[in-house]
């Protein structure tokens, strides 16, 4: 599965990357929505992780214009922030679910985007 991790945290990608890699998905990365569209052109990303909260923009916004570009992209929303997210929401923008950052280490991004 090839995964696109969009947050403006460079140490946060870094270390999701290496635990996505670890379990043998293929990675890239992006800081912005632009970034991000022109990885999922260029890479061909299966499944989106996409911070609620970027730099000066809105992940909301940031899911919409993925869902738009690739619409079989399995695209989620995560958030440090406990309550901040949720399925609804995200769904209400196009993404297929919500994902707290913590649990980020227990989930199966397969069966996630296969339930969505």
């Amino acid at each position: 599965m090839r995964v696109l991790i969009v947050d403006d945290q460079p140490d946060f990608r870094e270390a999701v990357r290496e635990l996505l890699e670890g379990r043998g998905y293929v990675v890239v990365e992006a800081w912005d929505t632009a970034g991000a569209l022109v990885a999922i052109e260029a890479f061909d990303a299966d499944a989106a992780l996409i911070d609620i909260r970027l730099h000066d923009e809105s992940g909301y916004d940031a899911a919409r214009a993925l869902v738009e570009a690739s619409p079989r992209l399995a695209v989620f929303l995560m958030s440090a922030g406990g309550t901040i997210g949720t399925d609804a929401v995200a769904r209400a923008c196009g993404a297929r679910g919500f994902v707290p950052k913590q649990r980020l280490a227990s989930i199966d991004l397969v069966s996630l985007s296969e339930a969505g």
